[in-house]
């Protein structure tokens, strides 16, 4: 089992927003195709569970994928249907903070892999900092 690491499109977004991590994998800046030397220019290509963890920690920013209910079937699918789920965390205090869970963009996705779910929610929370 591997990590998944991001896409190009991610990575480059990313790379503007600050993130600079020594990573196993690297895009071509012109091309987007992946090495895992490195390489000059090269954007770095982290896993996912890498990205979850430098937002959380750096920007207060927890990303999630939650199980999507279908409501044809009435029941949850665990195979194809995921959605993200972005909590943004502020501390007001020692031991205090407010959550303000961010899902309501996602509202009527068709259902995706945990992955892609994943994906999207990562973009979405880098949309959340202010360079």
């Amino acid at each position: 089992m591997t990590e998944q690491l991001v896409s190009f499109e991610l990575a480059k977004y990313l790379k503007e927003r600050g993130f600079n991590f020594n990573v196993n994998f690297l895009y071509e800046a012109e091309t987007g195709n992946i090495k895992n030397k490195w390489i000059p220019g090269g954007i770095a290509a982290p896993t996912q569970p890498l990205v979850q963890t430098w937002l959380r920690e750096k920007h207060n920013i927890l990303v999630s994928v939650i199980t999507a209910y279908n409501s044809i079937t009435e029941e949850y699918d665990p195979l194809y249907s995921f959605k993200p789920s972005i909590t943004i965390i502020e501390y007001v205090g020692e031991n205090i903070f407010k959550t303000d869970l961010k899902y309501e963009m996602f509202h009527g996705l068709k259902p995706m892999s945990y992955e892609d779910a994943m994906e999207l929610g990562l973009m979405e929370a880098l949309k959340l900092i202010v360079k």
